[in-house]
Parts: structure tokens; sequence; C-alpha cells
């Protein structure tokens, strides 16, 4: 089955379906809650929500509660309260959530996970993550209105796309596994970027140039864990820069830094850093080192998204927990509402705090 308010899309993916499958899937888009009928189905197993980042707490809680496992593409869930609304949905119905945060499959992030696990690189203990994603053009919807993505600018400060980011770090520091984040802080600068490409594409004049963003041009948060380590998070959808996706990852023995390559202590043959390739034979990913070649052939971004989907669709046929599950989609997705916080009080502090107890949480 099928749901998509856009009639000519869901036409689009039936075809798609049955083009590739055989069978023509049952779809649905009376009007925006007709996914609750289609969740209602008994011969449903999961449900893959691709949707508007503030529909995905609603519709992942809906689909729990109809006894379905979900799993929810990146950005996952928007506000707090959505954190906490998957997080007790999923405990309450034992249904399994998955976070489809395709970048934490990535070839050299699993490679790093890898090294981590095989003691190349000591203990880890500070890290740096990023989206910086300039994509002026995609805030305005074909009818003239914001899209989800321009709606993130003018609704809120803070890093409101946070989980391409800091999903691997996270994962290299065993945030809830051993460790979790206790406080961050957070800053930006104004926003002038989006302004100024709106004057020049729309005019003056225009409702676009009107908007007034509330996300700087350049977002950066500091966050920090309960065994005393650091992540870096760095933002940005309109500076004007080619796509970046940088990261590092700091341990007691050496470093990797996608922009510069790798060096382990004891290993490099001076202290310089190396190219990321000569680590492939030691320490690739088994992931990577099975199933590497038919993920490049046939899942998108680089071959991480076979893997991530490959791992939802497992997650249902053995109903067992995903490797990114919904403690984790909570604790990253929070950094928005953390990172929004701070920024309103000049970069204070938002500390850890019991859930219920009226502030904020992280």
């Amino acid at each position: 089955a099928l749901c998509d308010v856009n009639t000519e899309r869901l036409a689009q993916g039936i075809q798609t379906v049955k083009s590739i499958q055989g069978n023509t899937p049952t779809g649905y888009s009376k009007d925006e809650y007709d996914y609750r009928n289609m969740f209602a189905r008994d011969d449903l197993d999961g449900i893959l929500l691709a949707v508007d980042v503030q529909w995905f707490g609603k519709m992942a809680a809906d689909a729990l509660k109809a006894g379905k496992h979900v799993g929810t593409e990146v950005t996952g869930p928007h506000t707090l309260d959505d954190c906490w609304s998957i997080v007790r949905e999923k405990e309450r119905s034992a249904k399994r959530y998955m976070h489809l945060e395709n970048c934490c499959y990535g070839r050299d992030s699993m490679m790093v996970l890898n090294m981590i696990r095989q003691g190349v690189l000591g203990e880890p203990y500070y890290a740096e993550c990023s989206y910086v994603h300039d994509i002026k053009g995609r805030f305005i919807a074909a009818d003239g209105k914001l899209s989800w993505r321009g709606r993130l600018l003018v609704e809120g400060a803070g890093n409101s796309y946070p989980t391409h980011a800091v999903g691997s770090a996270a994962k290299w520091l065993s945030i809830n596994d051993g460790d979790r984040f206790v406080s961050c802080v957070a800053t930006q600068c104004d926003p002038r970027e989006w302004q100024a490409d709106a004057i020049a594409r729309f005019g003056q004049q225009s409702p676009a140039a009107k908007v007034v963003p509330k996300t700087g041009d350049f977002v950066a948060v500091l966050i920090r864990t309960a065994k005393g380590k650091m992540i870096r998070v760095d933002y940005s959808l309109t500076c004007t820069r080619p796509y970046s996706r940088y990261y590092l990852l700091q341990g007691m023995n050496g470093c990797f830094d996608s922009r510069s390559g790798m060096y382990v202590k004891g290993t490099s043959p001076s202290y310089e850093f190396e190219p990321m390739a000569r680590y492939y034979e030691q320490s690739d990913h088994p992931f990577w080192r099975k199933d590497g070649d038919i993920a490049r052939k046939t899942g998108g971004h680089g071959g991480m998204d076979y893997f991530c989907i490959r791992d939802f669709v497992k997650m249902l046929r053995e109903d067992r927990e995903p490797w990114i599950d919904c403690y984790d989609s909570a604790s990253w997705s929070s950094i928005y509402h953390c990172s929004s916080q701070s920024i309103a009080q000049n970069g204070a502090p938002v500390e850890e705090v019991n859930p219920g107890s009226g502030g904020v949480g992280v």
C-alpha cells in the first residue's frame, strides 16, 4: 500500500511498484489523515515514512499505535514532544522503530567505527561533524509557498537537521551505548544569504524576499557527554559553498579527518595524514568488505542507502531492534530543540533534565 496526498506522485509510485514487482498496491490519498486507514490494515508488517519533517513524530506514533513496525526517513522527529511520543509509544507497543539515517552506513564512517572497535585509534574523545548544504533553491515549493525545508529556516533558530552530521559521531563515541549527551551550547551568525538570493531570483518586492529567516547562515553546536567527551556539529543550508559533509574523530592513538585523511601513531610512516585507502584492507567494515560492490550498484548515496534499507528490512523480518533505534533518534533529534534554547539564551548551556520536570531535555 502507498499513501500520498499528492495524487500525481501517488500514481507514479503505484506504477513504479507495478513495473518492478508486478502487483498494484492500494493507494490512499483522500485527505492528510488517510494514512491512518492504511495503518489499520492487517496485512502490513511495517511502515516506511518519507514525509515532511513536521509530520514524522505524529505519523510514527500513529503507526506504532496501530501495531506496525516503522522507520522514518531523515530528519526524523522534529520537536521534543515528537521525540518523547515515539519513545513512549514504542515502549508501550513493543513494536520496532528505526531512524533511517543513511550517513551512518557510509564506507569511511563504518571503517572508523571498526577501527575504534579494533583499538587502532585508541579511546575516542572528540568528534566533529557537519551538514553544510546550499539548498536555497529548495525553500520555495512549486505552488509558491514555503517548502518543509523553507519552514525549517523561518520557524526557529538552531540546527534543525542534525542527524546527517551527528549520527556517525554518536556511534563512534558510544552514545546510548555506554555514554550519553548531557549538555550543549550553540550559536549562530545572522541570516543574510537567503534574502539576498530571494531578491536576486524573485525581485525586491516578491513574497519570497520578504521572508525573514530565524536560522542563521551558519550554526555551531558543542555537545558534552556524561564521560567528558565532546562533539562539534556544524550546520548550514544557505552558505554559498559546494555540498560538504566533513567529519573528524580524535582518539588517544590517532585521528581521522575526512578532509585530510588518517593518522595512526606507530603505523603512519611520518607525522602526517595518509590516504584513507591505505586502511581499507585491514579495517574495512564487514558490511562493505562483503557487500560493497552490490551496495554501490544498487543503493543511492554511494551505496550507504543499500545497507540502511537492508537493516530496516531485517528489523521487519526478524522482529529485532535496529542499529539506529528510537533512543538514538530522540537523542540526535533533540539537538534542534536544545540548540534553539541555547541560542535564545545567548549561548548559555542547555543541561540534561529528567523527562516530565518541565524543563528541556537532551
